[in-house]
């Protein structure tokens, strides 16, 4: 039998059969087991079918092409069938990244595609498509003492009192290469998230696993013109949340939809919004933090 490894993530901990490169150390049994496992190529009759995910209530097997098959039951299991010739580091950055994310679906958080910091225990979200700067704005606040939360899954869930708690999720940052040299890092002493791509695991040493309330949502986007800072009304903050929902095509197929309505409405109601706006290739990264921060004015 494997050994095990225990670490928490969020309100539960996870006893998995393959090692993540960062982790929370556990703090109470767990709940929820990786294990790998023969899979089948679909869930069977009926469910929602789409480029290669097979989604049925409370349950999604998802198959990445040369890495693994991958199935997420009840928010509890992870189950994982490597493809011949796959590396570990490749079903880890996937494990932690859409796998992790659905898993946090199925535990009833709302998962935005982004990362979350602390400040004077406050949460404050980054949220936005692919390459929008999040990880980088991320790690320029935490140079000025912001702790990190997380930084591609941000993880809400409402407490007892029914307030929007952002939870963190992994210790880490994930950059690619040239931002880690323009910030003076050395990546030889980084390791990869997948040997395919220049992008890095940096750890960020965060220890505590406090919820904090999210006070703040700011949507990143690229603009063809100049420095942009927009406070969203109630009916554009629906549309940004959907729009920024982690993996949100699953939803309907794991009967999760009316559970994101619900959470998308707190979230509107007790959270600000806006949306920063910059041109990718002409605005420094130093120039958008100092504009972001100065808006936020932290």
């Amino acid at each position: 039998m494997s050994s095990m490894h225990y670490f928490d993530c969020c309100d539960f901990t996870i006893a998995s059969e393959i090692a993540w490169p960062v982790s929370f150390p556990a703090s109470r049994e767990p709940e929820v087991e990786i294990r790998y496992r023969n899979l089948p190529t679909d869930l069977g009759e009926g469910g929602e079918r789409g480029f290669r995910f097979h989604a049925k209530p409370n349950e999604l097997l998802i198959c990445v092409d040369g890495v693994a098959r991958y199935l997420i039951r009840g928010g509890k299991e992870i189950w994982i069938e490597p493809f011949p010739h796959a590396d570990e580091d490749s079903i880890v950055a996937f494990l932690q990244s859409s796998v992790l994310g659905v898993l946090l679906l199925q535990r009833r958080f709302l998962v935005l595609n982004g990362g979350v910091f602390n400040v004077d225990g406050e949460g404050i979200a980054l949220v936005g498509c692919s390459r929008a700067g999040k990880s980088t704005l991320a790690a320029a606040f935490q140079r000025i003492g912001a702790s990190l939360f997380s930084d591609e899954l941000c993880a809400i869930k409402q407490d007892s009192s029914g307030r929007m708690m952002a939870w963190p999720v992994l210790p880490a940052l994930s950059l690619w290469e040239n931002t880690l040299i323009q910030q003076g890092g050395d990546v030889t002493k980084l390791r990869p998230i997948r040997p395919s791509i220049r992008k890095y695991l940096v750890p960020t040493h965060a220890k505590s696993l406090s919820p904090v309330p999210l006070t703040q949502v700011v949507e990143l986007k690229d603009y063809h013109g100049d420095l942009l800072w927009k406070t969203v009304d109630v009916k554009e903050a629906i549309t940004l949340v959907l729009g920024n929902t982690y993996r949100h095509r699953f939803l309907i197929g794991m009967a999760l939809k009316d559970a994101h309505f619900l959470q998308s409405t707190a979230l509107i109601q007790q959270s600000r919004f806006y949306i920063a706006q910059r041109h990718l290739t002409v605005t420094s990264e130093d120039a958008f933090f100092h504009f972001v921060r100065t808006n936020l004015a932290l």
